[in-house]
């Protein structure tokens, strides 16, 4: 097991350190400075993730729009399963830069058990402050999968 250290303020910059020192959890901070740490993804999840980057693609969707691996600054430091930019992502990685949202098109989240309020609650506020135009919530199972978010004055209307 991996210990971290967590300073008294935590920065984006303390953020990154702690994924990259602990591979089992994935550790995200809000933009009210609250620092969450999630279990890495379950093998569904990540098949989740990988069918709709395919779907994307199959759908005309450039693969240097679409990323799994990039933070975005929100005021915090978020790391969506999967962003869809107007035009070429950033080509950075989240262990080295959270990236301004310009740009940022659709957010897509895929929902576990352990994390609806971060997910569906949390990040939907975050999200929506920060003018991303789409948020899309994607549950694993369930009768109505996957919830299309589109900012209007501000807020998420489904």
């Amino acid at each position: 097991m991996t210990m971290i250290s967590v300073p008294a303020e935590i920065t984006l910059g303390d953020v990154a350190a702690m994924g990259e020192a602990d591979e089992l959890h994935r550790y995200e901070l809000s933009d009210e400075g609250e620092l969450r740490v999630m279990m890495t993804p379950t093998p569904e999840h990540s098949r989740i993730v990988m069918r709709l980057t395919a779907w994307f693609l199959r759908n005309g969707s450039d693969e240097e729009r679409l990323r799994t691996d990039l933070g975005i600054y929100t005021g915090g430091g978020r790391q969506p399963d999967l962003t869809v930019w107007s035009d070429a992502a950033p080509d950075v990685g989240v262990a080295s830069v959270y990236v301004p949202v310009d740009g940022l098109q659709v957010v897509i989240e895929v929902v576990s058990r352990g994390s609806r309020q971060n997910d569906l609650v949390d990040k939907a506020s975050e999200y929506a402050r920060a003018g991303i135009e789409r948020y899309w919530t994607v549950e694993q199972g369930g009768t109505q999968p996957v919830t299309f978010r589109t900012l209007a004055t501000g807020r998420y209307s489904a």
